[in-house]
């Protein structure tokens, strides 16, 4: 709701959470917009990604919230945007709708507006939005072969920016 909003994007270092350390966790710090990711008392937001490594338990009747670590759950690392350009999908196409500063994105030449037709060859009609995530999100290092309308082809070194 409301559209794409330039964010701040850090890694929290370390959290220590029902006496557990967490590390190095994506972040998103916002404006003072009223959205979700800022509500005037909270200078960043590492949502719901922390608590999903534990098992939740909520007591209402003494006013607290139980969390009892998930050992498997806390080995695994963050889902972590790793390309730093956000797309529109639509009419069998994704459209640049944002590039990071210092993102690989922008290291490749990438521009707000720039239509991509394939990814590493598969068209972006098959991809679709939920192809593309785990595209985005793989480890460090790995490339993606991003074809433009237009023919030319853009590849992008997916890396930890923030």
């Amino acid at each position: 709701m409301g559209g794409l909003r330039p964010r701040t994007v850090a890694s929290v270092r370390s959290l220590t959470l029902a006496g557990v350390e967490i590390r190095d966790i994506p972040a998103v710090f916002g404006d003072e917009d009223n959205s979700a990711f800022n509500v005037g008392h909270a200078g960043g937001n590492i949502g719901m990604p922390v608590l999903s490594r534990f098992e939740v338990t909520t007591d209402y009747a003494r006013n607290r919230i139980l969390l009892k670590p998930r050992p498997e759950a806390l080995a695994a690392p963050f889902v972590k945007d790793r390309a730093g350009a956000l797309a529109r999908f639509a009419d069998g196409v994704f459209t640049i709708a944002m590039v990071a500063p210092g993102s690989p994105a922008e290291a490749a030449g990438l521009k707000t507006g720039q239509v991509i037709t394939a990814v590493n060859g598969r068209p972006a009609a098959e991809l679709g939005v939920a192809g593309l995530t785990p595209l985005r999100t793989a480890a460090a290092g790995q490339t993606l072969a991003l074809t433009l309308q237009g023919g030319e082809t853009v590849t992008l070194t997916l890396r930890d920016y923030y």
